[in-house]
C-alpha cells in the first residue's frame, strides 16, 4: 500500500529567517510558525509553534523575503527529528520540510517587512474582481435574497455547525 505525508499550514512566521550553508554546499532555512486558535466556551486562545525548514531556492526566497509576524502559507511533509539534549537524554521534535511557502497578506504589509521586489516567486491570494459590464442599463438587478427564519433554540446546542 502507498504512503502518503502532506501537512497544510497557514500561520504568522514568529522569528526572522535564517539562511544558513550545510552539508554538500545545501543552503536551508528554519523558521518558527505560530499557527492561533480561538478558544470556545471560556476556555483560552491557544497559539502552537512549528519547526519550519525550507531547502536551496525556497530557503533563498524565505531568508531574503519572510520576516518576523508575516502570515505565510506552508505545504510540505511532517517528520520526526530525534536529539540529545544537554542532559545526555534522547528527545524527539516535530518538523515540517516545506516545499512550498506563500507569503499572504496584503502588499503594504509585506513592502513594510521587506517585500519590495515584484519578481519574487512568491504570491498572494487575492480574490479575483469580476469583470465589469459595459452596458449598466443592460443588466438586470438581481432580487433580494430573502433570509431565512431564526432556528429556535432549545439551549443545550453548541456553536457547531452540523
Amino acid at each position: 500500500m502507498a504512503s502518503y505525508n502532506k501537512i497544510t499550514l497557514v500561520g504568522n512566521v514568529g522569528n526572522d529567517p535564517q539562511i544558513k550553508i550545510v552539508g554538500d554546499n545545501r543552503k536551508v532555512t528554519e523558521l518558527s510558525l505560530a499557527i492561533n486558535e480561538k478558544g470556545r466556551n471560556g476556555q483560552p486562545d491557544k497559539t502552537e509553534w512549528y519547526r519550519v525548514s525550507l531547502w536551496d531556492a525556497k530557503a533563498e526566497i524565505a531568508a531574503n523575503y519572510v520576516r518576523k509576524g508575516n502570515p505565510v502559507f506552508v505545504e510540505g511533509r511532517l517528520s520526526v527529528r530525534t536529539f540529545v539534549d544537554k542532559e545526555g537524554k534522547e528527545r524527539y521534535s516535530l518538523e515540517v520540510t516545506a516545499n512550498e511557502i506563500v507569503l499572504l497578506g496584503s502588499k503594504e504589509d509585506n513592502v513594510n517587512s521587506g517585500m519590495n521586489n515584484p519578481t519574487s516567486n512568491t504570491q498572494s491570494f487575492q480574490p479575483s474582481q469580476p469583470p465589469v459590464a459595459q452596458n449598466q442599463a443592460s443588466v438586470p438587478a438581481a432580487a433580494p435574497i430573502p433570509t431565512p427564519p431564526a432556528l429556535a433554540k432549545t439551549g443545550d446546542e453548541d456553536d457547531l455547525p452540523f
